[in-house]
């Protein structure tokens, strides 16, 4: 890990599978309120500018349920490090390109067990994170 774009961290709540918002000490008695996406984690858009594709209703039932056990996963990862204090997170955090105003994408590691968040959702439901990847690859 990068320790100069290393932050305690404390969740506020989980957006969904692949994105949480959090309160990031930057130190010196400074705070920030970010929303995260989980680097090498992808997942559904749970709010979209685009126009909404027609697709059969049995499927849009199984991504949402997919979506929502995702979300289910990391609420309960990041409950059980409510033992690690004030800050019971710790990120690294990146930025892609020179967008200033673009998504913040990190890691997220819980300081009771050092487990990292991004592996154990990629352990968890693997390929199920991205559905539409070439296999081959």
């Amino acid at each position: 890990m990068n320790f100069e774009n290393r932050y305690r961290a404390h969740p506020e709540s989980v957006v969904n599978g692949g994105t949480i918002d959090l309160t990031v000490d930057l130190g010196f008695y400074t705070r920030r309120e970010t929303r995260l996406h989980l680097s090498e984690v992808d997942t559904e858009e749970t709010q979209s500018t685009e126009e909404p594709v027609v697709q059969d209703p049995e499927e849009t039932v199984r991504q949402a349920e997919q979506e929502l056990t995702k979300k289910n996963f990391v609420d309960e990862w990041i409950a059980t490090a409510g033992t690690g204090g004030e800050w019971p997170l710790v990120i690294e955090v990146h930025k892609p390109g020179d967008d200033r105003f673009g998504p913040y994408f990190g890691i997220v590691e819980r300081i009771t067990d050092g487990a990292v968040l991004n592996v154990d959702l990629i352990e968890e439901f693997g390929e199920d994170l991205y559905p539409d990847r070439d296999r081959d690859q």
